[in-house]
Parts: structure tokens; sequence; C-alpha cells
């Protein structure tokens, strides 16, 4: 996407050089190269993979552009001004999977003759992390409270009463950091005492005090570096969230070891802010409009998983899990020759594949599914919860169809279409179901549940070395308590990892007792 003027010399670079490598050029209309919000819309319409822009104009853009708008920037280049260098920890946390490259030079004729890669900062998807050396214990646990104090959902109690449930948020609340010494033991015994310890952890939460979030510090002698463990309670973060956390948890981190003050980005607009106007939303007319569309939604009957197998409690105890990965190759088609090719959206494809797969194992043409997404919709201006922490997520139920002739690709045409159909991203059905009148919620209710989830997480890509947190793969012990319900008999969940696509699924409760479902991985 181009937004330098014609009159600009580097200009020439950027058109030619995109269109000798066979890339499409985007140029905003005219008027919209300084209009973040159509900048946003823009990106995400034409699936732009790099942007070159004033570091002024970008900080902007990522701050202000909604959750999901920019996801599809793979490389981010400024140029034209001195660049700041805290425009890193934004870029990152906010597009933790896009390079970021500063091309200003200290002269005119050092202008595309020097450029500097940003190394990446923190994402946000895991609760264990490595840290470089050298982190500092104390500092850590102070930039620990100060993201306490921060972020309200972290100070977020609830209570039941005889009413049900209430929500409040404690001023004095403090964080503990667990300093543990694990530096005589072997490297297998270090990983099982963390996990140990993780799962004592995760035990401890109790919903009517807060910090709603447990911090351990893993000491593994000089061969290992430390390992920090953080887990905060699902019901007051999401994946976005995660991105948030870490990210002002660095920076915080960073002002204290110099002795500033700590000051982290503030959020647009508040939890408690966007919780108000979703009740204000379930009373006005456009959002009781969408009752019929959701009661027109489901079949009247859908159950295949589950039939034949009532015996069987579907518990997280009885779930197993899954995992199908794609290579680097297959990864890169799915993400950009398919989108070349159709110009879907990877959740078109995947929620295509998905429906084929079923209709091979039940021979049905019809799919009824729950759709998760983040939740973090622009339903109004005049609100923006891009940096906010909490649980936003969406969900919501859908029926996708096979198209009549048999084609593949017919098919994912059609799945696109009625995705691209369903009124504000689905955010409308929570808010009907949950805030609507007793009338709506009740019929809204009474529909049919489906059997099964899908999520598509977007882009997770690890961080390249030299930042203070290294995300990594461990095991951290169940996140649930076994002996809780399911909501869904299959679960599928997809990401994209270091080029690859793994993509963790959780069959139904039959595959513990060795009856797999014959061709349900997709």
């Amino acid at each position: 996407m181009l937004l330098s003027s014609f009159a600009f010399d580097s200009t020439v670079a950027g058109i030619f050089w995109t269109l000798l490598q066979g890339g499409k050029l985007v140029l905003p209309a005219p008027g919209d190269e300084k209009d973040v919000a159509q900048l946003a819309k823009l990106v995400e319409k034409e699936q732009v993979s790099h942007t070159l822009a004033l570091p002024s104009l970008y900080r902007l853009l990522l701050a202000y552009a909604p959750a999901g708008r920019l996801d599809s920037l793979r490389v981010a280049i400024v140029a034209g001004e001195a660049c700041p260098p805290d425009l890193s920890v934004e870029h990152y946390g906010r597009l933790p999977h896009a390079a970021l490259v500063n091309e200003y030079g200290p002269t005119d004729a050092t202008v595309w003759c020097t450029s500097y890669h940003f190394p990446r900062v923190m994402d946000g998807t895991a609760t264990s992390a490595a840290l470089s050396a050298g982190l500092h214990a104390n500092h850590l646990e102070t930039a620990l409270n100060q993201l306490v104090q921060h972020h309200a959902a972290l100070r977020m109690v609830f209570h039941r009463t005889v009413m049900g449930w209430s929500v409040g948020v404690e001023t004095a609340v403090s964080a503990q950091l667990q300093r543990i010494s694990l530096a005589q033991q072997l490297p297998a015994e270090q990983d099982t005492a963390m996990m140990e310890k993780a799962t004592q952890l995760q035990n401890t939460f109790d919903l009517a005090a807060s910090p709603l979030l447990r911090a351990a510090l893993f000491d593994l002698g000089p061969s290992r570096p430390p390992r920090l463990l953080l887990i905060v309670h699902h019901l007051v973060v999401d994946a976005v969230s995660w991105r948030i956390l870490l990210a002002d948890l660095e920076h915080a981190y960073q002002q204290v070891v110099i002795g500033q003050p700590v000051e982290l980005p503030k959020p647009l607009t508040s939890l408690a802010q966007w919780s108000q106007h979703l009740s204000k939303f379930a009373q006005d007319r456009q959002f009781q409009q969408e009752r019929d569309y959701w009661l027109q939604t489901a079949p009247s009957t859908m159950t295949f998983l589950s039939a034949g197998n009532s015996k069987i409690e579907n518990t997280e105890a009885n779930a197993a899990f899954v995992t199908a990965e794609l290579d680097a190759v297959y990864t890169n088609a799915l993400l950009r020759e398919m989108h070349q090719a159709y110009h879907t959206k990877i959740d078109d494809v995947l929620l295509t594949a998905l429906l084929h797969t079923t209709h091979e194992w039940t021979g049905r043409r019809d799919l009824l599914l729950s759709l998760e997404r983040h939740g973090r919709e622009e339903v109004d201006s005049q609100l923006d919860v891009s940096q906010t922490v909490g649980w936003f997520t969406s969900l919501f139920p859908t029926t996708l169809t096979l198209a009549e002739s048999d084609d593949l690709g017919d098919s994912l045409q059609q799945v696109k279409s009625h995705l691209h159909s369903i009124p504000q991203q689905g955010i409308g059905y929570g808010v009907l179901r949950y805030l609507a009148d007793d009338e709506t919620r009740q019929q809204l209710a009474a529909l049919p549940q489906p059997e099964i989830l899908f999520n598509y997480l977007g882009q997770v890509d690890s961080l390249g070395a030299g930042s203070l947190f290294r995300p990594i793969h461990a095991d951290v012990g169940p996140g649930y308590g076994l002996e809780n319900r399911r909501a869904h008999v299959l679960d599928v969940n997809a990401r994209v990892e270091n080029g690859r696509f793994p993509n963790p699924q959780s069959p139904p409760p039959r595959q513990q007792h060795g009856i797999p479902p014959a061709g349900y991985v997709a």
C-alpha cells in the first residue's frame, strides 16, 4: 500500500519494485491517505502485505485500527522522519508476525542505502516464557504490580448472590512473584517440577479474590535461561489480551530498570464502558432486527457426533487431543495463493475444508457449528477496545452448506459469501442471547446447539532472539477442571506458528475409548 505522494522521489521505487515483482499496488482514495480509519479498512479489504509510511502516521494506524484489521501485514516500512525506538514495542504488540523496518537515513544520500530491521518483542500467546539473562526479579515483580494496577480486568472479582453473579473491581491489589530455584535438578526433573507448580497455581484461583493472576520465576541454573510462568484466569483475558499484557509488562520492566515512572498506553475504551454499551445495543432497533436472522440460522436438528455415544459423559476428563500440521509450503498456499485465486480469507478456506470433511464422514451437505471470534468488533465508531484487556470473545451459531455442483471451488465461494453475510461479524447473537428481552433470550436459547466449535486464532509466530521474553511451549498443566462439562463435542482450533499450521483438535469423547472418528481431521 503506497501512502507517499507521487511527487516524492522514493515513490518511484515503491511503485515499480512492487509491480515488477508481480505484486498489486494499493492506492488510497484521494484524501484517505491521512484517514486512519479508512486506511485500516483498506488494509483489511485488499489484504495488504507491505506498507510504507511515516512513523507518526504508522503509529496512529497501530493505535486506532480495530483489532484484526491489520493482520494481513507482513512488512511495515517507516521512513521520511526519525523513527522513535518505542514504535517497535507498539508494532510487535499489535503485529508480532510482521517485520518492522526503518529506512530513514541520517542524510538524504543514505536514504534507501541504510536500513534497520527492528528485532521482535514479545508475543502473548503463551503463559510460559524463557527470560533474557540478567533480569532482576524485584524489578520484574514491580512491573507486574504496575500491570495489575493499569488493567482493571486483572482486579475484577466475582461473587455469587441469590440474584446471580455480581462483578466488581478492587483497587488496593498487589501481585506476588514466586521465586523458585530448581538449579540443582536435571532438566527433565525441572520440567516436571515446573508443570507441577503450574498445576498447583492454577488451583489457587478464587473468583472472589483478586488479582486473578499468578506468577512464578524459576531459576534453572547456569545452563538454562530462567523461566517466567504467568497464569491469568480466562474470565478476564482472551488471546488479544495476552499480547497487550506481555507488551505492557516488558515496557513497564524497562521503565522500572532505569528508574522512570511507569507509563503504559491507556485503553481508549474501558471494559466497563464496553459492557454498558452492549446493554444499550441490546435495545437498539438494529440489533432487534437481527433476531429473525439468528432464529433462522439453525436447522430443526443436527446431531451426529454424539449419536450412539450417550453413555460417555462429555467432560474434560474424557476428551483427547489430536494435532495435524501442514508444512510451510502448504501453509503459504493457504495464506497467499488461495487468497490470490479466490479473494478469500483463511477462515473461508478452513471452514470449507471442515464442511467437506464432515460431509465425507456423515453424508450431510450442511453443517451447524459455533464460530468463535475475537469479539472486538467496530459496533460503534466511538468505541475502541484494541488495547483493552478482558474476555471479549464472541460465539455464535451458523450453518454452512456445500454447493450443489460438488465442486470445491464453488463450495468455497458459497461458504465465503455466507460468512461475509453474517451481520456485524456475529456479535449481535450474544448481545440478543444474553442481554435482550426475555422472549428473545428464550427463543435463542431453544435453538439446537452446535456440536462443533471452530476457532481460528490467527498468526501467532514465535518471537526472534533479543527480546526480554521468548515465549516457549511448555506443559503448564490443565487450564480447566477435569470434571467440567464441555460445551461442544468437537473443538477445532487452528493457528499459524513459525509459518506452519499446527492444528490442535479436541475430538469427541469416544476417542478415549478407541473409536476414532474417521476423517475428522480436515
